[in-house]
């Protein structure tokens, strides 16, 4: 997990990756991108990113928001 400030490019990078997912109800935007299973929030001019690994695996949409969520509770 990392919080990048300025940094609410990288989310619109995010989204025009190929097979990247809209993430509803997150920050102001979040995407997913599975093959990587990492998750850009942007959340004003700061981003969260998540990304979760399970082996060689990468993590579900679900497991990355579980952990975006438990994040951006303890920022506010």
């Amino acid at each position: 997990m990392s919080v990048i400030v300025d940094g609410a490019v990288l989310v619109d990078q995010a989204g025009a990756e190929p097979g990247s997912q809209s993430v509803a109800g997150l920050g102001d935007r979040a995407v997913y991108l599975p093959g990587d299973g990492a998750l850009f929030i942007a959340d004003g001019a700061d981003v969260v990113q998540v990304q979760v690994r399970r082996g060689d695996e990468a993590g579900s949409q679900q497991d990355c928001v579980t952990v975006a969520t438990d994040v951006l509770d303890r920022r506010t």
